[in-house]
């Protein structure tokens, strides 16, 4: 057991000869990361309620509240249905890091404009 858990997981510690683990180790290793996401954003910019979005995605609709305040991390699955529904990748709603308001990327100060073409080429007027 030992060997598989410091295969498994190497930052785990045991405690003694039984080979028991250190609480705070498993509680570290059940963390879950947070995940960050633009849903109440795309959501709102689509008029959509959160009972809308529930019903579209096949969730209870108290799941989008949960998602947007960063409660509940969406499974792959869902996070997929999600970006289908509004049309982008998953990494373009969802991130480990805080997002950077989407306002950031429309315009800089002390920067001219950004446009992107027909074409995704990043023009600058």
């Amino acid at each position: 057991m030992r060997a598989l858990l410091g295969t498994l997981c190497p930052d785990v510690r045991t405690d003694g000869l039984d080979g028991t683990v250190e609480s705070h180790s498993v509680e570290k290793m059940l963390q879950s990361r947070r995940i960050y996401n633009r849903i109440q954003v795309l959501r709102t910019e689509r008029g959509l309620s959160r009972k809308d979005l529930a019903e579209k995605i096949q969730v209870n609709f108290q799941t989008i509240g949960y998602l947007e305040r960063g409660e509940y991390n969406p499974s792959l699955d869902l996070a997929f249905r999600i970006g289908e529904l509004f049309g982008l990748p998953i990494e373009a709603i969802f991130s480990t890091q805080p997002m950077r308001p989407l306002s950031e990327d429309l315009y800089v100060p002390g920067e001219r404009r950004r446009e992107i073409d027909r074409d995704g080429q990043k023009n600058r007027h």
